[in-house]
């Protein structure tokens, strides 16, 4: 019998959501900037596209985290981790029977991970995604 757990970030939007909440934003904010623009403010266009590239970096950098997740996945035999964070997947793959499970010095000092998995001099901070509680 396997058990898997699988963490992951609480986010507010998917990438695909980001995606079209940021075009919703080029048309609204682009028809406005031109409608001004065709009136003689020739500022406002400069200024609203500086706005809506600082605001594309910044969702950019959202929805790359968005779905990052670690998953723990072990039965008798094979202890699987996998991590993702951005576009980097990581993996590592033990003997469960050799596996062995603490926690962190740091994690008294407010770490993100709340769990280390080690194996043969090995480890793994895993468990970011899980409230200390």
């Amino acid at each position: 019998m396997s058990h898997i757990w699988h963490f992951r970030r609480n986010c507010s939007f998917t990438p695909t959501q980001v995606a079209w909440f940021y075009l919703s934003m080029v048309i609204f904010s682009g028809s406005i900037a031109g409608f001004f623009w065709y009136q003689g403010a020739v500022l406002i266009l400069p200024f609203t596209l500086l706005e809506l590239m600082v605001l594309g970096v910044a969702l950019y950098i959202y929805a790359r985290h968005a779905t990052d997740y670690e998953r723990i996945e072990f039965n008798a035999h094979d202890f699987l981790i996998e991590r993702q964070n951005a576009t980097k997947i990581e993996r590592w793959c033990w003997h469960t029977p050799w596996v062995r499970i603490d926690a962190p010095l740091a994690a008294r000092q407010q770490s993100p991970e709340l769990i280390v998995l080690s194996y043969k001099g090995e480890a793994v901070a895993c468990g970011q995604f899980l409230r200390s509680e």
